[in-house]
């Protein structure tokens, strides 16, 4: 049998954990964070004036970061 501090710590273990299972089902229902979308679209938007170059072409990445993230860019 187990002390009743170990029943308890390995309760509240058991509580985090189902906590950090939660997160992601929550974090789908809430709006897209302003500053990662204003992020993508100042990275987009200096990519295109050429002020930045890649030596792949990064779209690909910012749309499924976007879709991800619930953003609507300009210019992908």
């Amino acid at each position: 049998m187990l002390p009743a501090r170990s029943l308890a710590s390995s309760a509240a273990a058991a509580a985090v954990a189902g906590l950090f299972l939660l997160a992601p089902a929550a974090a789908a229902d809430t709006a897209p964070d302003p500053c990662t979308c204003a992020a993508i679209q100042r990275d987009v938007d200096a990519y295109r004036r050429g002020e930045v170059q890649y030596f792949v072409d990064p779209t690909p990445a910012w749309r499924a970061e976007a879709e991800q993230n619930g953003c609507t860019i300009s210019g992908l």
